[in-house]
């Protein structure tokens, strides 16, 4: 009986709001695969903010997105979704971010690691990021 009140509650608050917010972070996860910069940017509010992580100076705008990830060009991220949930126009995810920078000349090992983080973005009405907030400690890095 108790799931079922959840159930219903969470079906009852499920929009297209929801549905939008759910679509953006699952297309931003899915821009790392194939590494388009121009297509994660195009996912964003020309305003939009990102905090990564919570607390450090908000990046606002295309442009200082653009330089963020290209700044991490030479690196190789892989998104693992684990779970993604949304309420009205915000969803929240908690994926495995793996990391890893190619070794320097020699072709071996790279340096990498993963990180679990736990991020919420919020959306406008044509389903564009308008806020993203990524959240990890010292304990999400493995």
């Amino acid at each position: 009986m108790l799931r079922e009140m959840f159930v219903e509650t969470a079906r009852q608050r499920h929009t297209e709001a929801a549905s939008r917010a759910k679509a953006a972070g699952r297309a931003y996860l899915n821009s790392f695969a194939t590494g388009d910069i121009d297509a994660r940017v195009a996912l964003f509010a020309a305003d939009a903010t990102f905090e990564d992580p919570i607390g450090s100076p908000p990046m606002q705008g295309h442009a200082a997105l653009r330089a963020f990830w290209e700044g991490a060009a030479g690196m190789t991220v892989r998104m693992d979704l684990e779970h993604i949930a949304a309420c009205a126009n915000t969803c929240a995810m908690v994926f495995t971010a793996t990391i890893s920078i190619p070794a320097a000349g020699d072709g071996g090992e790279s340096d990498g690691t993963s990180l679990r983080v736990v991020e919420t973005l919020e959306v406008d009405d044509e389903g564009l990021i308008k806020t993203m907030r990524a959240c990890f400690d010292e304990e999400s890095i493995r």
